[in-house]
């Protein structure tokens, strides 16, 4: 189980726009890299996934530059738990790579959208409407997105609204 972050909107919103360095990658595309060897053998030791039983062609893998990728947000089509949560027709999922910066890199972003929306804090593979704390967000700031969400904390589902 994981903590899942979203955007939920009636909506469609912008998404991130995916640096070349955030390009999906399978273990063939990871051959052309002078680390080859060294990213093998952290695929074993790091995440338990052995390279000779996985499809060498699925394109599974993202190499990040930490100083260019704070997060990203893409459109998620799955049905899943926040499905359960929200009825909003488009739903995005947030996916942090650096929680150093990423309120304020957040704030900006959510800034730029013309639309209202949700932003969404929940425990994957279960729902509790129950514990559901609605907050309603009338300030977009690194602040404020801080109250909502704390330090990569879990304790209640969460939703703001803006």
């Amino acid at each position: 189980m994981s903590i899942g972050m979203y955007l939920a909107s009636d909506h469609k919103l912008t998404t991130t726009p995916q640096s070349a360095s955030s390009e999906l990658l399978s273990i063939n595309d990871l051959k052309k890299y002078e680390n080859y060897a060294t990213l093998i053998s952290n695929l074993k030791t790091n995440l338990g996934i052995d390279p000779q039983a996985s499809d060498p062609n699925e394109k599974l893998f993202v190499l990040l530059d930490d100083e260019e990728e704070v997060f990203s947000v893409m459109r998620d089509r799955d049905e899943g738990t926040i499905n359960q949560y929200t009825d909003k027709p488009f739903i995005y999922y947030v996916d942090i790579y650096n929680w150093e910066q990423f309120y304020q890199s957040f704030a900006n972003y959510l800034q730029s959208l013309q639309a209202p929306f949700e932003l969404w804090e929940i425990w994957e593979g279960t729902v509790d409407l129950q514990a559901l704390e609605t907050v309603q967000l009338d300030e977009l700031n690194e602040q404020a997105l801080e109250k909502l969400f704390g330090n990569n904390e879990y304790s209640n589902p969460v939703v703001g609204v803006y």
